[in-house]
């Protein structure tokens, strides 16, 4: 179990950590900045009429660049963009809490010294050997008049005594209530956060991984914004998108009736957007039974 940093308030107000904020919102803006190099990439290609290839037994040539998948790709950078700010803005105010924590664990840490010192305070006004006066008999009224100034004195300091344990006590109790209160902000930012922000597990693909690759899909269709990318599901139950470096070896390894299509490697996180999966395989043989050709 991981120690208390706030050991004179009696529990962590702020348990998240910056440093893992911090280290998501690098993840989200990685995963940012692969998209705005998508789009990037691909307005240069639409900006020079570039041809997108779309294939069934045969190649077919397109005139115009995948329409949906630029706007799918907008959408995917607005929410990351957006994902970001608030894992910046959480990272702020964590760092703030925190900050706060520490100055309520120093607060917390002075008033229960001054408590201790209170309480030692009223057990020797509890002590004090004048309180025995009340019990003793006197002959003179001056020897009266004595104790009883001596009793007074010592009830006064016992009821200051008691006084400055109750106010070092709600002292106490009212800087626990602030990080009550601050755990209770925290909690309900983490929420929002979580909430509304996307925070992929992002691995970054092989620096040999072809810069294009070619994808099965589940039907011959004649425009690229309605092919479906065929995913395999595995024997763990994760979802699986099957990718090849090349057309030739798409057909051998899935059969020559495959239909495809092709895309940028850097669009392959719009696509897991639009149609998510877990795991991306390169050059995966099928097995024959287990072809397109075969289960239709």
């Amino acid at each position: 179990m991981t120690e208390n940093p706030y050991p004179n308030l009696g529990f962590n107000p702020v348990p998240c950590s910056a440093a893992e904020v911090a280290a998501l919102g690098t993840m989200v803006k990685a995963a940012t900045d692969a998209v705005i190099e998508t789009n990037t990439f691909l307005a240069r290609i639409r900006s020079s009429i570039a041809d997108v290839h779309l294939g069934r037994k045969h190649d077919a040539t397109r005139p115009r660049f995948d329409t949906a998948l630029a706007r799918d790709l907008g959408y995917a950078q607005t929410s990351l963009e957006n994902s970001a700010l608030l894992v910046q803005n959480w990272h702020t105010t964590l760092t703030s809490s925190q900050q706060i924590a520490r100055t309520l664990d120093a607060e917390a840490a002075s008033r229960r010294a001054s408590h201790a010192r209170a309480i030692d305070a009223l057990q020797r006004a509890k002590s004090n050997p004048d309180f025995d006066l009340a019990t003793e008999q006197f002959t003179t009224s001056t020897q009266w008049a004595d104790a009883q100034a001596r009793l007074d004195r010592a009830a006064a300091e016992l009821t200051s005594a008691v006084a400055a344990v109750n106010t070092c006590q709600r002292d106490i109790d009212a800087i626990i209530e602030r990080a009550a209160n601050l755990q209770s902000d925290t909690t309900t930012n983490s929420s929002v956060v979580g909430d509304n922000s996307i925070t992929p597990h992002v691995t970054p693909l092989p620096s040999e991984f072809p810069p294009v690759v070619y994808l099965p899909v589940l039907t011959e269709v004649q425009r690229v914004e309605e092919a479906q990318i065929m995913l395999r599901q595995t024997q763990d139950g994760r979802v699986a998108c099957l990718a090849y470096s090349a057309l030739d070896r798409l057909h051998h390894c899935c059969g020559s009736d495959q239909p495809w299509m092709w895309t940028p490697t850097v669009a392959l996180d719009a696509l897991q957007l639009a149609q998510p999966f877990e795991l991306l395989f390169l050059d995966l043989e099928i097995p024959e039974e287990n072809r397109l050709a075969n289960l239709t």
